[in-house]
């Protein structure tokens, strides 16, 4: 992926955050993510294969480093 593309990435990830903060998982919509992010609402399935997608992106984002750390131990 390109800088930009992880940039837009990580601001569809910071976007989904703060729409579930606000109104739940279950009314937030790709469109009200989209419009947080300030990009195409088709922009998020260039990034993500689906909503769902997106959703368990943003709730492991917290935890990025230590994933990245883990995939790094020896088998």
């Amino acid at each position: 992926m390109t800088a930009r593309g992880d940039r837009t990435q990580a601001k569809l990830i910071e976007a989904t955050i703060a729409v579930v903060a606000e109104v739940g998982y279950a009314r937030a919509s790709t469109r009200a993510i989209a419009e947080r992010a300030g990009v195409a609402e088709g922009t998020i399935y260039r990034h993500f294969a689906d909503k769902t997608a997106l959703f368990f992106a943003a709730a492991l984002a917290p935890s990025a480093d230590m994933l990245a750390w883990i995939a790094e131990l020896p088998g």
